[in-house]
């Protein structure tokens, strides 16, 4: 890539980073991250953070030059990094009237989402039963578009009015927003169109996966 601001995108596409992901990683606002990546914000005084959130050489990032690739053969060690929590991306393997569900934990490329730790605990939420998924569909534009990451922190199956889960309907993932009308419960999509993406009531067919607790979106 021919310039700075090319670099960091490149590497932070790579890693399934947003800019707001990538700015808590290095102690940034995500404004700023927008303007190094627009070429506004040279970011000098960031380069070696940048170098580490982004797992490649600091004079690659800064220069061009060198190998970028030098760290992809050592991962980051987070038990080295306690200060991180990686959640994992994966496939919910659902089956229509069960319960439980199992996972299909999606590795390689798949690089898995990196929170502080104090920000999980300062939300009282548990790593291990936090799972990220991905988008698919347009019933929920313009809160989430096809393509985005979610997490589902399974440990939270309680509805709450107006809050998103995800959901297992009749053996698919969804995720809808839970909408409480009297003593019924209903799923609901943000998307405007109700002749496609009407309200549907919840009842046998729907069992409550995880409430949805962050995202991870390149849509501003």
């Amino acid at each position: 890539m021919k310039t700075f601001s090319d670099r960091v995108k490149k590497r932070r596409l790579e890693l399934g980073l947003s800019q707001e992901r990538l700015g808590d990683l290095v102690g940034v606002s995500q404004g700023l991250i927008g303007q190094i990546e627009n070429g506004r914000n040279r970011g000098s005084k960031h380069i070696a953070a940048l170098a580490r959130a982004l797992q490649c050489s600091a004079d690659w990032l800064d220069t061009g030059k060198g190998d970028m690739l030098r760290h992809r053969k050592q991962p980051i060690d987070l038990e080295q990094h306690p200060e991180y929590v990686g959640v994992k991306r994966v496939k919910f393997k659902l089956s229509a009237g069960i319960s439980g569900f199992e996972i299909e934990y999606l590795n390689g490329a798949r690089a898995p989402l990196f929170f502080r730790r104090d920000w999980l605990e300062a939300r009282g939420l548990e790593e291990d039963k936090l799972f990220a998924v991905e988008i698919t569909g347009r019933s929920m534009e313009p809160s989430l578009f096809e393509g985005d990451l979610v997490v589902v922190n399974a440990a939270d199956v309680i509805p709450r009015d107006g809050e998103a889960f995800a959901l297992n309907y009749e053996g698919e993932l969804v995720v809808k927003r839970l909408i409480r009308e009297g003593d019924a419960w209903y799923m609901r999509s943000d998307n405007a169109d109700k002749i496609r993406f009407g309200d549907k009531r919840c009842d046998e067919r729907t069992t409550i996966i995880g409430r949805i607790v962050t995202k991870q979106s390149e849509r501003v």
